[in-house]
């Protein structure tokens, strides 16, 4: 007979609620998927106060009605963020713990995050039963990152918590090159003043009468364009740009670059790198023309 471990939950916060808060706080507004919750209501009592309504889904320890209205809610719209907390280590098979992330994903939006802490027991690497009906799996946190990655994208670990995604918001924090400040500067000044303008002129060859084509009147940054070749969208619609990056946000993440001197933004580290290719760009540039000035 499987081991269900429906004994192992505690009535105690549990720990992935001040893990969660200390590296990315919780957004109010938004909607937390609890598998493997246990029969007591800490977590969800915690996440009301903090503006989050948590959906507690629990096989072995939450009435049948409950699961099926949580399941129902979010198979209607995805959870914005999902906590796994202290449920891989109490499941004996691979096989389940893959199951249990598949469902995590189903039901997280793509752009929200999956939290997951474990218990790591005696650390052993061994599993067994710590008690009846009661499997331990006794690994590191660590150990668990690689069988993550089988399902999610992005995974990554923050000491005892474990942070995976399927989409590429990042979840570490880009600090903000000092001797990059006025390049990024530039740059947020560049996007807000300059942006793509389409215009309709006389067509050079007029096939009918009043025949006009569309010309650029002015465009996107060079940058920008670079950024948004990155990232390209698989809309099939002729009347919009390929890409997925957004003008607001990406201002918005340089702008929060310039104020707080970080982001946690995927697009951070790319802004970056944009900037040290222009303060590249620049310098050759400048060499150049002192070459022309000054001949060697």
């Amino acid at each position: 007979m499987a081991c269900t471990s429906k004994n192992t939950n505690v009535n105690v916060l549990p720990a992935v609620a001040n893990l969660v808060e200390k590296k990315f706080g919780w957004r109010s507004g938004t909607r937390n998927l609890d598998i493997g919750s246990g029969r007591y209501n800490k977590l969800t009592a915690y996440l009301q106060g903090k503006g989050v309504s948590n959906l507690p889904y629990d096989p072995y320890n939450r009435p049948d009605a409950t699961n099926r209205a949580t399941l129902a809610s979010v198979a209607e719209l995805r959870a914005n963020t999902c906590v796994l907390s202290n449920v891989l280590n109490v499941i004996e098979t691979p096989e389940m713990r893959h199951r249990l992330l598949l469902l995590a994903k189903r039901f997280t939006s793509t752009t929200g995050h999956v939290y997951i802490t474990v218990y790591e027991g005696n650390r052993s690497g061994k599993g067994c039963l710590s008690k009846h009906d009661c499997w331990q799996e006794n690994r590191r946190t660590a150990d668990y990152v690689d069988e993550v990655h089988t399902v999610f994208r992005h995974v990554q670990r923050f000491g005892k918590l474990i942070v995976a995604s399927s989409s590429l918001r990042a979840t570490e924090r880009t600090e903000m090159p000092e001797h990059l400040k006025s390049v990024l500067k530039f740059m947020e000044r560049d996007l807000r003043l300059n942006r793509l303008s389409v215009c309709l002129v006389a067509a050079p060859e007029e096939m009918h009468s009043g025949h006009k084509v569309r010309v650029a009147d002015s465009s996107n940054p060079e940058w920008y364009q670079r950024l948004c070749s990155r990232y390209g969208s698989r809309s099939k619609s002729h009347r919009r740009w390929r890409t997925r990056i957004k003008r607001r946000n990406v201002l918005s993440v340089l702008r929060t670059m310039l104020n707080k001197g970080y982001t946690y933004s995927p697009y951070g580290e790319v802004l970056c790198e944009l900037a040290q290719d222009l303060m590249d760009e620049w310098a050759e540039e400048e060499a150049e023309y002192w070459e022309q000035v000054i001949p060697y």
